[in-house]
């Protein structure tokens, strides 16, 4: 919480220091954890691991016990096939109320920026598929659909012959 009367000087250094501060987000030390312990159950994290221990060139590096997949200047971190680690990082870039259930596209972008793994658009793109609530407030890329039309009435007995196929109905009480 801030201290003082900060409505005279908004630009002041400390107040920028301050929300420097309060935005800094720090790696939850419980999920470090549970990526190195997955690392040992996922065959692929496996032979990285055994590739950056033997000095081989790969797009891989090791640091504190994490593999990170190197993309340019950036490195990744490599999130292993074990357990729900994978589908609880997509729960929470696109399922928790401050991401907001933003897309596909958008999901993946937020989880790129730190996480790497095989297949990551694939997943992220089932999760967003299968999310009930992107699917109940889904805009409609269509048309509204417009009013009810009734059917003709024919011009003689017989001329034309429609069927409602309602199934599943309650039997009345003669077993109709």
């Amino acid at each position: 919480r801030l201290q003082g009367d900060w409505s005279s000087d908004v630009c002041s250094s400390d107040l920028v220091m301050a929300v420097r501060l309060h935005s800094s987000v720090e790696p939850d030390p419980v999920f470090l954890n549970q990526v190195r312990a997955g690392y040992i159950q996922d065959p692929a994290a496996m032979r990285h691991l055994v590739a950056c221990h033997q000095g081989r060139r790969s797009c891989y590096e090791l640091a504190d016990g994490l593999l990170f997949h190197k993309r340019g200047q950036r490195s990744l971190l490599y999130i292993p096939n074990c357990g729900d680690l994978r589908s609880t990082l997509i729960h929470e870039h696109h399922d928790v109320p401050t991401a907001g259930h933003l897309g596909m596209d958008k999901t993946l972008a937020s989880m790129q920026r730190n996480f790497f793994w095989p297949g990551m658009s694939n997943d992220v793109r089932a999760h967003v598929a299968s999310c009930e609530t992107c699917q109940r407030t889904k805009h409609r890329s269509h048309l509204p659909y417009g009013l009810l039309q009734p059917l003709p009435v024919p011009q003689r007995r017989w001329a034309e012959i429609s069927m409602d196929t309602v199934s599943g109905l309650p039997l009345t009480d003669r077993g109709h």
